[in-house]
């Protein structure tokens, strides 16, 4: 069974992620702060995906991917970014950490065939 990690801030959304992941067959966990995932992240084994929200308070989902990455916490690179946003709206931190970990973007909101698509191929 896959494992999937599920970082939005918004409970709506979290829970409609984790059904759509759930009834894909993935084990999902979820969190509504990057610190908690971060936590998580130290003490559990690597998840195959991990879903973030852009925007959230205290860190962004950006932020979130670069401590993971940059501090070794994860060693691959299986994360989607979704936000309301389009690309060309987020502040260059964002684009920058999209860009140099080859992030994919997916825009809230997201058709579930294209998010499906794009979660099995980083799934993979």
């Amino acid at each position: 069974m896959k494992h999937a990690l599920i970082l939005e801030d918004d409970d709506d959304i979290r829970v409609t992620l984790t059904m759509l992941l759930e009834d894909e067959g993935f084990s999902v966990v979820h969190f509504a702060a990057g610190e908690d995932a971060l936590d998580y992240l130290r003490q559990h084994p690597e998840p195959h995906l991990i879903l973030t929200d852009w925007l959230m308070p205290i860190m962004s989902g950006s932020e979130f991917i670069r401590q993971v990455l940059e501090k070794h916490i994860m060693m691959q690179h299986r994360f989607i970014m979704i936000a309301a946003r389009s690309p060309a709206w987020l502040p260059a931190e964002a684009t920058a950490t999209l860009q140099k970990w080859q992030v994919p973007y997916v825009r809230k909101p997201f058709n579930i065939e294209d998010l499906l698509a794009t979660i099995y191929e980083v799934a993979n």
